[in-house]
């Protein structure tokens, strides 16, 4: 399994009603790069069951005895009274079945796809590009089209100036034209107006886009959030047919008016089993938009031309610059049509303007090449130069927006520097924290009548001792420098005692002292004894002799032994006791 390394890619998915497409999109240097094609069938799962088996209390899953349930034609569990009619769709158009409001079946219960999609997303994940980013389109017939006009009056509150230019109307505005031409509830999250080009007497066009109740993709986001085992993929985007194809139409326009340096009408035209989607763009603006159910690709290219034609001659354009076809049947054929009727105009199918518009994309079902633009248009971030509409008919609980940061050199020093900026900061607190510690502990040590004395007294009292230690430690210097010396006398006696008690065969018979040396005169049974007495005084030996006593050898000696100079023993124990005393001083001013 290869594995992919960059993250910037996207899953378009499309849904109809018979089948879901999805195209995996990735950034490239040049143009997107299409990664993976899926296509999955679709099987009737409504997300409510029969009111007949809700009463009974039986489950729908386990009464099939398994995980989906097949119907066949309209009569999908959970659907209203009357919408069993063979091509509803149809009759309701014509009044026939089905709801009124804007010809749309708004009581039937939406049929989800989560199963599709999560196929699909294993399917990426097996193919090495886990979690891609999701982007969703439905086709036309799951949206609501209406034409809204401005009033001049609505014109001037929003304060149109035809010197200066037209202002917007607000979107509360256009939402008020909306629901006086839409019966029923509209959901302000699931709406969106596209400009168009203003009418013959000068009034503002909007095309408002509403999701229908009856459009899959919220409810599988339903379902896929209210499972806790996996988490929700992220989405960004839900669009629909018109919008997508406008956005192709400008791009076929910017590219007429880089080559020729003029702009004229851009025809969509774009053919399905169901019906067939007309759209003349004037320049980079919406001008008309139909939808014939009465044309589909089974009838002849010549057909479909001809009514092309009457809708053109209907509106009175004639300067169509380019044509774009989409065909779920015959395409090729039906570009030769167009180009017979349209000899001085640019003929070019839609998948010349997508990624991966190869030889054989125009025998792809159509539903892969919406996915691919879906994909296409959520790759197109630069709003300044994108040429898609900002459509997004997803509600906001479903959005989750994907975090993605940049991992260059740049970003790299910054991530080291703030560690670092990080760990200095918190060594340096931990440090103050031990400090304080510290200084606690020593505050718990003094006395508590010290807590609530003034900071004037403690001074005073600081000031007080520091002038005593001063004085003491006068007075010592002055009794050592008495002391000194007082007493080596009688410590030298005391050592010569000691260490001649300490050598026996050895004797000292005379003491003559001088300023810094006393000499000592006696006598040993060896020279070894003389020796070692010497270097236990630290002395130095001036004479040796010896002589025979009554058979034995006696050795007479002179030598020289340092007196020192050290302080007496009560000196050095208060010049401790005062050093002790300053320490503890010095301590309680510090703090």
């Amino acid at each position: 399994m290869k594995t992919n390394k960059s993250n910037e890619y996207v899953l378009g998915v499309t849904v109809t009603g018979r089948a879901v497409f999805g195209v995996l999109l990735q950034a490239g240097t040049v143009e997107p790069v299409v990664l993976h094609r899926m296509v999955r069938h679709r099987v009737s799962r409504a997300i409510t069951q029969h009111p007949a088996m809700v009463a009974a209390g039986v489950d729908m899953h386990e009464a099939s005895g398994n995980d989906f349930t097949l119907h066949i034609g309209d009569n999908a569990p959970g659907a209203a009274a009357g919408s069993e009619l063979f091509l509803s769709s149809e009759m309701a158009a014509l009044g026939l079945g089905g709801d009124k409001r804007n010809g749309s079946d708004h009581s039937a219960a939406p049929l989800t796809f989560e199963f599709e999609l999560s196929e699909m997303l294993d399917e990426c994940a097996r193919a090495g590009y886990p979690k891609p980013t999701v982007a969703f389109s439905v086709p036309s017939s799951d949206v609501t089209h209406i034409e809204l006009r401005v009033p001049e009056k609505m014109r001037r509150k929003a304060g149109s100036n035809p010197e200066k230019g037209r202002k917007k109307p607000a979107p509360e505005q256009l939402m008020s034209l909306l629901e006086a031409q839409h019966q029923g509830d509209i959901d302000e999250e699931r709406v969106a107006f596209v400009p168009m080009t203003p009418s013959e007497d000068g009034e503002m066009r909007y095309l408002a886009l509403v999701a229908k109740p009856s459009e899959p993709v919220a409810g599988t986001l339903g379902i896929l959030r209210a499972q806790k085992d996996e988490p929700m993929p992220s989405i960004r985007l839900l669009d629909t047919e018109s919008s997508l194809y406008l956005g192709i139409a400008r791009m076929a326009a910017r590219t007429s008016e880089a080559s020729h340096g003029k702009t004229g009408h851009t025809l969509v035209v774009r053919t399905g089993m169901d019906d067939t989607l007309v759209m003349f763009v004037k320049g980079e603006q919406l001008h008309h938009y139909e939808s014939m159910r009465s044309l589909t690709a089974f009838d002849s290219p010549e057909t479909i031309c001809s009514r092309v034609l009457l809708q053109q001659d209907e509106y009175g354009i004639d300067d169509v610059q380019d044509v774009i076809v989409l065909s779920e049947d015959h395409e090729i054929d039906l570009i030769e049509s167009f180009r017979i009727f349209f000899p001085e105009v640019r003929v070019s199918s839609l998948h010349d303007f997508l990624p991966g518009g190869e030889m054989g994309a125009s025998h792809r079902p159509v539903p892969l090449a919406v996915a691919t633009v879906t994909a296409f248009r959520l790759l197109k971030t630069s709003r300044a130069t994108t040429p898609f509409e900002e459509v997004n008919l997803l509600p906001r609980k479903y959005l989750r927006k994907k975090i993605v940061l940049p991992f260059t050199l740049p970003v790299l020093f910054l991530s080291v520097l703030l560690f670092m900026t990080a760990f200095f900061f918190g060594g340096r607190f931990v440090a103050m924290e031990g400090k304080i510690d510290t200084a606690n502990e020593k505050l718990r040590h003094f006395p508590p009548d010290l807590e609530n004395a003034e900071p004037r007294v403690l001074q005073a009292r600081i000031d007080s001792l520091h002038a005593v230690h001063t004085a003491y430690t006068q007075a010592l210097s002055v009794l050592d420098s008495l002391l000194v010396g007082s007493d080596r006398w009688s410590r030298g006696l005391e050592k010569l005692s000691r260490e001649t008690a300490r050598t026996p065969g050895l004797w000292v018979e005379g003491w003559h002292p001088g300023d810094t040396m006393v000499e000592l005169v006696g006598s040993a049974t060896s020279r070894e004894k003389v020796v070692e007495f010497a270097e236990r005084l630290n002395g130095d030996v001036e004479a040796l002799q010896f002589s025979e006593i009554r058979d034995a050898t006696v050795y007479s000696f002179t030598m020289q032994v340092p007196l020192g100079y050290e302080l007496p023993q009560a000196a050095l124990y208060l010049r401790e006791k005062a050093a002790e005393q300053a320490g503890v001083m010095l301590s309680a001013k510090a703090n």
